[in-house]
């Protein structure tokens, strides 16, 4: 198809302009972005299974803390109770109070192990209030961040968006200038995902980069600025700049 020098030039800008929504569009996909979202979230959800695990944990070392301490009062108030025994020594024989010593000694020695435990389990409570603090902390942060990046993420795609309706808009007018039957191929090539016309680089296809056939090669030699040719890999027009 020989063009006129305007359907050439139009037919130049329309190319010009796909390539930059092809761009927009691209960009908007924000792939980059996206992906860093899904990062965050997967560590955010990561961090919140980690504080589960550890509140599961914390509350079984308080519950058997309490536990202790109920074991540690009433081992106290038994030894209390023998000691109140032997020293009142009523009825008791000799035998009987070296049983009672023994036992009073046992209930300390026993008290002394649980209450040993126990500092040892509050030990360990604190240890996984701190983690939990700090996974607590981190958790805020990454939400933080996912907020922003979210709006980071909106605001671009607005811009794009107006930039992306402002191309169209330019490149429809552009295309108005072309020859019905051109313009009708170029537009659903472009709809349907393909490019719909490139210019000639090198003696190759400017959308596939596949190289021109002698033939094709001669017809825009011979047909002048506004010859155009068909691309025998992709199919799109081709056209010199």
């Amino acid at each position: 198809m020989q063009l006129t020098d305007l359907e050439h030039r139009a037919l130049l800008d329309w190319i010009d302009l796909s390539t930059q929504l092809r761009r927009v569009t691209n960009a908007a996909k924000q792939a980059e972005l996206v992906e860093r979202l899904r990062a965050l979230a997967g560590e955010h959800k990561a961090n919140a299974a980690r504080i589960a695990d550890l509140e599961s944990e914390r509350a079984a070392r308080v519950e058997r803390a309490a536990g202790l301490e109920r074991d540690v009062a009433a081992r106290g108030q038994a030894i209390i109770e023998l000691e109140a025994k032997l020293n009142a020594g009523v009825g008791l024989t000799s035998r009987d109070l070296l049983a009672l010593q023994r036992d009073i000694d046992t209930a300390r020695a026993t008290r002394s192990s649980k209450e040993d435990e126990q500092l040892e389990l509050l030990g360990e409570i604190e240890e996984l209030d701190a983690e939990l603090a700090r996974l607590r902390e981190a958790g805020t942060e990454l939400a933080a961040e996912g907020r922003r990046l979210q709006t980071e993420r909106a605001a671009r795609s607005a811009e794009l968006d107006a930039e992306a309706a402002q191309l169209h808009s330019q490149r429809a007018a552009r295309e108005g200038e072309l020859p019905e039957s051109l313009r009708a191929r170029v537009a659903a090539r472009e709809a349907a995902g393909e490019v719909g016309a490139a210019i000639v680089v090198q003696r190759s296809c400017g959308a596939c980069g596949a190289e021109l056939s002698g033939m094709a090669q001669s017809r825009l030699t011979s047909g002048g600025q506004g010859e155009t040719v068909e691309c025998e890999e992709c199919e799109a027009v081709l056209v010199r700049p």
